[in-house]
C-alpha cells in the first residue's frame, strides 16, 4: 500500500502498479464504480481482482487508443476513443480525428490523451486542492514514452523557442503538456502513463473503432440570404461608389473596407441612425450603402423604424430614459433633422402609442380573493428558475391552481414573481395575486415527435424501444426515414404490479421492473405492508422502484420514460395529484370531495421521488399502453410472489439461528461467570461490570466488554472461555473482529474514533492492546487508505 502510494505522488509520469505486486495483470487493478460508472485503481489481494472496499476513489483510470485505417496514406482516415467505464456514456468520447489534425494513428493516439483531459475537467469537474490523480492506460509505446521523458527534452533544447517546433504532432504534444502542467499547478490533479499490453486495452479500442460508424454531418456553406448579401455590399463594395463616399462624408461616418469574416464589422445601427437623423433615410442612400436587396432584408428594415421611431416619439416625464449607447451614438452628429413622418408612418405611430397603452392599462384580475388562494396551497410547486439554460415556462404561459376542488387558469406575467411555495408550508407573500400560480409539468408521454419523420408506419410500442446490450438499457428510438436511431440520453423502463388474493387477509402485492433483456437492473420484489395490499399498490411501488434504479445506477439521463398499462396510476400522476390535498397529521391524500385517497403514502412517495427529478432536470414521463406490451414486468412481478415467500423463509430462518447461537454465550455470562472467581477477578481487572438476571441490553453491554478486553490486551481464548463459555467463538466472533479492528485504527490513528465513547473509564495505562498480526496490520492499513479516499 505504501509502494502505491509513494508511486502515485513520485514526479516520474510513467506507472506500473503489475511491477510493485508481481504477478498481477492490468485487470486485476481497476475497479469500476456502480454509482458513477467511473474507472478507479484498485488494490487486488490474494491474486484476485480489487474490491470496492479497497479502491482508490480519487484515483481515476482512463483508456485511450487512436486507430487509423489506410495508415500512412493520403486518404487515412483516423479515430480516436476515450473510455472512463463501462457505464460511463456520458463522459466516454469516441469519434473520428477532426480534418484538422494529422490523419496518422499515433496523432489520433495524442488526440485520445487530449480527450481524456478535457473530459475529465468539463464534465467530471474534479475541484481544485483534491490531490487526485489521473492514470491514462494505453499500449501506444511513443505516447508513453514521449509524454514522459522525451518532452522534457524537447522543453531543454534550446534549439527550439516551443515544443510545437521540436516534433512531429508538436502541437498536440503542447496541447497536452500544457494541460496536465495547468492540471498540476491549479492542484486539480496530477497525470501518470501506464504502459499495457494491447489485449488489456480492449475497451479503448473498441470505443475507437465505433467511432467510425457514428453518422458523420458534413456541413455544406449557408445558404446566403439578403440580409448576409447586404452587409457584404457594405463591407466590401459600398467603398468603390463615389456617391457612398460622399455620402458618408456627409454623415460624419467611415466607409469599411473588409469583409465579414476576416473582422471590423461593428454593425448596421450606427449608419442607419445616422442617416434617420440627418433625413437622408431615403431608398437611394439605402441603396448606395447596402446594395440594391437591402429591402429584402428585414433586420435593415427594422432597424431602420426602430430608430426613425425613437426620433419621432416625442420623450415623455414618466417615460424610461433613452439607451446611453443610442445617446453615444448621436454625441458627434452635426444637426439633427429627421424627415417628417409620413401618412403610413403616422398610422404606425399611433398603432405602437396604442399598443403602448393597452399594456400599462392592462390588469389581471383573479376570480377568487387573495386570502383563498393563500389557504391550502401546500402542494404549490413549481420548476426551478433554470434548467440547462433554458426558462422554466414558455412566454405568456396558462398555469393553473388548484382550490377546493376548483381548476383556476391565471396567465403567467412577472416569471421572476412566481410564488414558491414548498410542501407543508403556509403561502405568504407581498406579490400580486396573479403571482401565485403552480406549474404542472406534462407528464404523460406522446410517441408522435419520436415518429414522425419516419417513411414507413412504425408498429407502436416494439418499434420505439431499442435495447442497448452494453449499458443493459433500453433506449427510446427516434425514427428518421427508415433508420432508427437511439436517444442514448433517455431510458424507457416497463412496469408493472401484481396482487395475489386481492380483497383478502393474506393479499400480497408484488413489482417488477424491466429495463432490458438480461439486465442486471431487472427488479422484481414484494410490496411494504404499511397499506392495504392491491394491485395499484404494486404498480405504484414498480415506479418508484424504477426511479431509485435508476438514481442510483444509470447516470446521463434526461428523460425516463415509464410504460405501464395502468390507466389509474398514469392518470392520477400526471392530473389527479395536483387536485389533492395533504393532510400531514392524517398521513394522507384527500381529494376534491375531501374523500381518502387510496394508497396516498405510497404516492406520496412517487410525488416526491418524481418532483425529485424534476427539480434536477430530469424529464419524467408515463406511457399508458395495452397489457400485452407489459408482460415482461408482469412475469417479473407473478415471480416475485414465490422469491418473496422464501426470501421471508430465509430471513426467519437465519434469525432464529442468530438467536441460537447467540443465547449460551448470555446464558453463560449471566448464569455462570457471575459465580467464577476467575472471570470476576477479570472484570475487575478490566474495570467491566458483570451482568445479573434483571440486566438488559445484553448485546450492547456484550460488545461493551469485549472491548474492554481488546483494549487491555485480555481478548484470549482463556479469558473469552471464562466470561461466555466454551461455545463463544460461534456467536461473538464477528463482534470480537469488528473490535479488534476499531482498536487497531484507532491506536493507528491516534484518536479514539468513533467507538472511543466505550474507552471513558479505562485508565491509559491499562490500554495495551495485542500486537496486530500482519494480516490484521495490512487489514487495517487498508480501510484507513480507503476512508481517506472516499
Amino acid at each position: 500500500m505504501e509502494a502505491i502510494q509513494k508511486d502515485l505522488q513520485a514526479e516520474e509520469r510513467l506507472f506500473n502498479p503489475c511491477g510493485i505486486v508481481p504477478g498481477t495483470i492490468p485487470t486485476q487493478w481497476i475497479c469500476e464504480d456502480r454509482r458513477t460508472g467511473l474507472s478507479h485503481l484498485s488494490i487486488p489481494e490474494d491474486g484476485e481482482t480489487g474490491s470496492p472496499w479497497n479502491t482508490l476513489r480519487k484515483v481515476i483510470v482512463v483508456s485511450v487508443h487512436g486507430a487509423c485505417k489506410r495508415n500512412g496514406t493520403e486518404a487515412g482516415k483516423a479515430a480516436f476513443g476515450a473510455w472512463f467505464g463501462k457505464d460511463c456514456g456520458w463522459v466516454n468520447d469516441g469519434d473520428v480525428l477532426p480534418a484538422s489534425e494529422s490523419q496518422k494513428s499515433n496523432a489520433a493516439v495524442l488526440y485520445a490523451v487530449k480527450r481524456a483531459l478535457e473530459q475529465t475537467e468539463d464534465a467530471i469537474g474534479i475541484e481544485p486542492l483534491s490531490n487526485s490523480t489521473v492514470i491514462i492506460k494505453t499500449h501506444s509505446a511513443y505516447v508513453a514514452k514521449c509524454l514522459s521523458h522525451h518532452i522534457q527534452e524537447w522543453e531543454e533544447n534550446e534549439s527550439h523557442e516551443t515544443v510545437a517546433e521540436a516534433s512531429t504532432n508538436g502541437l498536440l504534444f503542447e496541447a497536452v503538456e500544457n494541460l496536465i502542467q495547468e492540471a498540476e499547478a491549479e492542484n486539480r490533479f496530477r497525470v501518470k502513463f501506464w504502459l499495457v499490453e494491447k489485449k488489456y486495452n480492449e475497451d479503448a479500442i473498441f470505443l475507437a473503432n465505433k467511432g467510425y460508424d457514428r453518422e458523420q454531418y458534413e456541413l455544406s456553406p449557408p445558404i446566403s440570404n439578403p440580409l448576409e448579401r447586404s452587409i457584404n455590399y457594405w463591407m466590401q463594395k459600398a467603398h468603390l461608389d463615389p456617391l457612398a463616399q460622399q455620402l458618408c462624408q456627409r454623415l460624419g461616418i467611415s466607409l469599411p473596407q473588409s469583409s465579414i469574416t476576416s473582422g471590423g464589422f461593428t454593425g448596421i445601427t450606427a449608419p442607419i441612425r445616422r442617416l434617420v437623423a440627418m433625413g437622408e433615410d431615403t431608398a437611394p442612400n439605402f441603396k448606395r450603402l447596402f446594395g440594391p436587396e437591402w429591402k429584402d432584408a428585414k433586420a435593415i428594415r427594422e432597424e431602420w423604424w426602430t430608430n426613425r421611431l425613437d426620433f419621432l416619439v416625442p420623450q415623455r416625464p414618466r417615460d424610461p430614459p433613452r439607451s446611453p449607447f443610442r445617446e453615444s451614438l448621436d454625441a458627434d452628429i452635426r444637426w439633427q433633422r429627421p424627415r417628417k413622418p409620413t401618412a403610413d408612418d403616422e398610422k404606425r405611430i399611433a398603432q405602437h402609442l396604442e399598443t403602448i397603452a393597452q399594456n400599462k392599462r392592462k390588469k389581471v384580475k383573479s376570480t377568487t380573493p387573495i386570502e383563498d388562494q393563500t389557504k391550502n396551497l401546500s402542494l404549490g410547486y413549481r420548476l426551478p428558475a433554470q434548467q440547462f439554460g433554458r426558462p422554466s415556462t414558455p412566454t405568456n404561459a396558462m398555469c393553473s391552481i388548484f382550490h377546493a376542488g376548483k381548476e383556476l387558469t391565471i396567465p403567467i406575467l412577472n416569471k421572476a414573481a412566481l410564488l414558491d411555495v414548498r410542501e407543508g408550508s403556509n403561502a405568504s407573500t407581498s406579490t400580486p395575486a396573479f403571482t401565485m400560480v403552480k406549474y404542472i409539468p406534462d407528464r404523460l408521454f406522446d410517441p408522435g415527435p419520436y415518429i414522425k419523420k419516419a417513411t414507413k408506419k412504425v408498429k407502436l410500442p416494439s418499434g420505439l424501444i431499442l435495447p442497448d446490450s452494453k449499458r443493459e438499457i433500453s433506449n427510446p428510438a427516434l425514427h428518421k426515414g427508415d433508420n432508427a436511431l437511439p436517444v442514448s440520453d433517455a431510458i424507457l423502463v416497463i412496469i408493472d404490479g401484481a396482487c395475489r388474493d386481492e380483497g383478502t387477509r393474506k393479499a400480497e402485492a408484488t413489482y417488477g421492473t424491466w429495463f432490458a433483456k438480461d439486465s442486471r437492473y431487472n427488479d422484481s420484489g414484494s410490496d411494504p405492508e404499511a397499506e392495504e395490499q392491491t394491485i395499484r399498490l404494486g404498480e405504484i411501488c414498480a415506479a418508484v422502484r424504477a426511479l431509485q434504479t435508476v438514481e442510483d445506477n444509470i447516470l446521463g439521463i434526461r428523460c425516463v420514460i415509464l410504460m405501464t398499462d395502468s390507466n389509474g396510476l398514469t392518470n392520477a400522476i400526471s392530473n389527479d395529484i395536483w387536485r389533492w390535498e395533504w393532510i400531514p397529521k392524517r398521513n394522507e391524500f384527500r381529494d376534491g370531495n375531501y374523500r381518502t385517497v387510496a394508497n396516498s403514502i405510497a404516492y406520496k412517495a412517487l410525488q416526491k421521488k418524481v418532483l425529485l427529478f424534476e427539480e434536477a432536470g430530469v424529464k419524467i414521463q408515463f406511457w399508458r399502453v395495452d397489457s400485452e406490451h407489459v408482460r415482461c414486468a408482469k412475469d417479473m412481478a407473478y415471480s416475485a410472489f414465490s422469491s418473496s415467500s422464501d426470501d421471508d423463509d430465509d430471513s426467519n430462518a437465519s434469525e432464529k439461528e442468530n438467536k441460537m447461537l447467540g443465547k449460551p454465550c448470555y446464558k453463560y455470562w449471566i448464569n455462570q461467570a457471575t459465580k467464577s472467581p476467575e472471570a470476576r477477578a477479570l472484570a475487575k481487572e478490566t474495570n467491566m461490570d458483570l451482568p445479573d438476571k434483571h440486566t438488559t441490553g445484553l448485546k450492547l453491554l456484550a460488545m461493551y466488554a469485549i472491548r474492554r478486553l481488546v483494549l487491555t490486551g485480555k481478548d484470549t481464548e482463556q479469558n473469552f472461555d471464562l466470561l461466555f463459555g466454551p461455545g463463544h467463538a460461534e456467536g461473538l466472533a464477528k463482534m470480537w473482529e469488528m473490535a479488534r479492528r476499531s482498536v487497531l485504527r484507532s491506536e493507528m490513528q491516534k484518536d479514539g474514533g468513533k467507538d472511543k465513547w466505550f474507552d471513558g473509564e479505562v485508565s491509559p495505562f491499562l490500554v495495551r492492546p495485542r500486537p496486530a498480526t500482519p494480516a490484521e496490520l495490512s487489514a487495517v492499513e487498508l480501510h484507513i487508505a480507503h476512508m481517506q479516499n472516499r
